[in-house]
């Protein structure tokens, strides 16, 4: 099983933050908007992508088989299904 340990970073304002809203709720709004996404798989180097180049990126993982690392897997777990459709094997926040 691959360990894909990842990290999205997302566009915010003063009125849509994660201080002002749940996560569920900031994730489906209308303004979402991922900027960028750093992805280690295994012990290769961390990629970081941008805008249009996250979704071909994590098409390329094969979720199935993996495991997912993440400081907030809520967060970062609810971007990769709601938005990416992915659902990894399973997630920890170990």
């Amino acid at each position: 099983m691959a360990l894909i340990t990842l990290d999205f970073e997302t566009m915010y304002d003063q009125d849509y933050s994660l201080s002002k809203m749940n996560e569920v709720d900031y994730i489906k709004d209308a303004r979402f908007e991922a900027i960028m996404c750093s992805v280690k798989v295994g012990n290769a180097p961390t990629e970081v992508y941008v805008g249009h180049e996250i979704k071909p990126a994590l098409g390329r993982i094969d979720w199935g088989t993996a495991a997912v690392l993440a400081h907030n897997i809520r967060f970062d777990g609810g971007i990769l299904a709601w938005h990416y459709g992915h659902v990894p094997r399973c997630t920890s926040t170990r």
